[in-house]
């Protein structure tokens, strides 16, 4: 009889495929963009089609340089990925065995523990500090000489706060450089204080650091999947290598490299996305939730004094991310949606407690 390999046998849980997809559901659980692409970046895509017959060049060399002149750095520090998830998966090939131990803190995103897991290492998990907070002093104070990666989120999935730019800075400079410092930034772009210079000061000063940012949230193409990481050259060449070549595809590449030039629409994700959190924001605390003051573009929200069992009413009509899967049995993760969606969603709540 066929077995996986046993490092894998004790995590193994059977997935069944969906019998069809169709949900009456708002679906405000994944985080996405409400806003479609831009006119100007769906003509980027439409430039491409005639094309389609054709792989993409290897290396994404036109999207790497835009990148670069984005960031103010070398094409060679940027690697692109099939989505932030794939370049996940690489890092934990590359860097983790069986006598691994990796640092996650409480509820970070499942897959840093799974392809952490998949690669054979221990994994340590850290509590969050009472406000929600990654605990970069926990964090420190459980590395061992067997750490080999830590994990961090930027700001913050699922509660959407924010690391002190000068407290990572300086973990970052007490971690053995041995350990590898994973900074997933996929929401960064929603946080009023992005400006590239931290970041940009983080890949300039650490070799053992690497950034990842996505164009799945901000920049409105999840369905592309276009993803990078960012990091000294040195360490890009350490994981390049056994990437599956080309792993992007064309019309991913010239949308990004459109998003990027899009400042229009850059700014209209960012004058959307204030206004909505922050009417989803009052009208919750109006109802008796407690909001987590959010950086990305969803909510954290506490139930306070509702009962447990409203998330399970709520589920009923909406789709969003239960807090048990993040070890806050009393909280729910909700994607800022649409204008209307968001509206709906304060209605249903209404009655519900109603």
């Amino acid at each position: 009889m066929v077995e996986i390999r046993k490092s894998l046998q004790g995590l193994h849980q059977p997935q069944a495929y969906p019998e069809k997809i169709v949900s009456e559901r708002l679906p405000l659980d994944r985080n996405e963009s409400p806003l479609l692409p831009s006119a100007f970046v769906q003509e980027a895509i439409i430039q491409e089609l005639s094309q389609l017959s054709r792989y993409p060049e290897n290396s994404a060399f036109a999207l790497r340089q835009a990148l670069g002149g984005n960031w103010q750095l070398a094409p060679d520090h940027f690697l692109i990925g099939n989505g932030s998830f794939e370049i996940l998966s690489l890092l934990a090939q590359v860097f983790l065995d069986t006598t691994s131990q990796v640092i996650v803190p409480q509820g970070t995103f499942i897959w840093h523990k799974k392809f952490s897991h998949f690669s054979g290492a221990k994994v340590e998990t850290v509590p969050l500090d009472p406000q929600y907070q990654v605990s970069l002093a926990a964090i420190q104070a459980a590395i061992i000489p067997e750490t080999k990666m830590i994990w961090l989120t930027d700001p913050f999935n699922p509660t959407g706060t924010k690391l002190n730019p000068d407290q990572l800075h300086q973990f970052c400079r007490e971690v053995p450089s041995s350990v590898v410092i994973v900074i997933d930034e996929a929401y960064m772009e929603f946080s009023d204080g992005d400006t590239l210079e931290n970041s940009r000061k983080l890949v300039e000063s650490f070799d053992n650091v690497i950034l990842l940012r996505t164009f799945s949230k901000f920049y409105r193409l999840a369905s592309v999947r276009i993803g990078y990481a960012v990091a000294q050259p040195a360490l890009i060449q350490m994981i390049l290598p056994y990437r599956i070549p080309p792993n992007h595809n064309r019309l991913g590449v010239a949308a990004a490299v459109a998003s990027l030039a899009d400042n229009k629409s850059q700014q209209e994700t960012l004058h959307f996305m204030k206004k909505e959190k922050s009417h989803l924001t009052q009208a919750l605390t109006e109802l008796g939730f407690k909001v987590i003051p959010s950086h990305a573009n969803f909510l954290f929200v506490s139930l306070e004094n509702h009962p447990n069992a409203m998330i399970n009413k709520l589920a009923e009509q909406v789709i969003f991310k239960p807090g048990k899967y993040f070890g806050y049995p009393s909280h729910f993760r909700l994607t800022i949606g649409t204008t209307d969606q968001n509206r709906q969603v304060i209605e249903m709540l209404k009655q519900l407690i109603n």
